[in-house]
């Protein structure tokens, strides 16, 4: 609520309780008996350190010298402190709002012209593997059912390029991309839109460039699977507490549970009550100017 700034600087200190030497330290203070039954001050433990001075010894080594942004921890930031930032695309960097019924009866019609239903109460994607399967199976030609694949594939793309002419940047997102460049920390896309589509609205709206880019063609399983984080933490040489994911979804959160890597939601209609229980400890933020004030940069 409010800081009391000491007019001399005492961070060679350590007055606080977490570890053993600490509690001998503090032992040494307490057992004083001129404040045995007193409420004694700063003051007077400043006497008493002026008077032991060799009492300081006792947990020096636990005192941290390390201070970002007004907060004394090593450890608070090599957790929080990150290097790098995997950003999901559709509706956290732009809102593609793609006509998905439309792809879907496309990619139906696909698959009937070789006597394949495409299961729709699964997944997109797992419904797409399945349904290339089918023609395997069917046809006896892997090669033939990966054609119907990236045929599939295209379908999509065809669609989200024509969204992402007409797509809107999410607010803050332009700002957010240009404050993370301007701290020095590079940025990848990971998303389960075609690469295309995220390529064309980076150069659309001349937005600040990712290092990587990994999308839906890019992998063979997509979000929540970790195989396309694996490919950026590979290639960027990374380690998964140096990172953290933003995203806006149920599948962001379970691919960072999975990875064990900090993941942030944006979205002003998700809240903590919609998350599933094992990823509470997930923060949620309504827009990038509440995100901004949470990351250690």
């Amino acid at each position: 609520i409010y800081n009391f700034k000491n007019d001399q600087n005492l961070s060679f200190m350590r007055w606080t309780l977490d570890y053993p030497e600490d509690y001998a330290f503090l032992k040494k203070v307490f057992l004083v008996k001129e404040y045995k039954g007193k409420i004694f001050s700063i003051n007077d433990v400043l006497a008493f350190i002026q008077k032991n001075p060799t009492v300081l010894n006792i947990n020096k080594n636990r005192v941290d010298s390390v201070i970002i942004k007004d907060i004394r921890s090593a450890l608070y930031h090599s957790v929080t402190q990150k290097k790098f930032i995997i950003l999901d695309f559709d509706r956290t960097i732009v809102d593609l709002n793609v006509l998905w019924p439309k792809i879907k009866e496309k990619i139906a019609q696909l698959y009937s012209g070789v006597e394949v239903v495409v299961d729709q109460t699964k997944p997109l994607f797992d419904r797409l593997r399945h349904a290339s399967t089918e023609v395997q199976r069917k046809k006896k030609s892997k090669p033939l059912a990966e054609q119907y694949y990236k045929k599939s594939l295209n379908i999509i793309a065809k669609e989200e390029i024509t969204a992402a002419r007409k797509a809107k940047l999410m607010p803050g997102a332009r700002e957010f991309l240009s404050w993370i460049q301007e701290k020095g920390v590079q940025f990848a896309i990971l998303s389960n839109n075609t690469s295309r589509s995220v390529k064309e609205v980076f150069k659309r709206y001349e937005l600040p460039k990712p290092v990587m880019i990994i999308g839906c063609d890019n992998v063979v399983y997509q979000k929540p699977n970790i195989e396309g984080l694996q490919k950026i933490l590979k290639k960027m040489n990374l380690d998964k507490l140096q990172c953290i994911i933003i995203g806006d979804s149920n599948a962001d959160l379970e691919l960072g549970s999975k990875a064990g890597i900090k993941t942030l939601i944006l979205s002003k209609y998700y809240t903590k009550n919609s998350m599933p229980h094992e990823v509470v400890h997930n923060q949620v933020f309504q827009d990038y100017n509440q995100l901004k004030q949470y990351i250690v940069l």
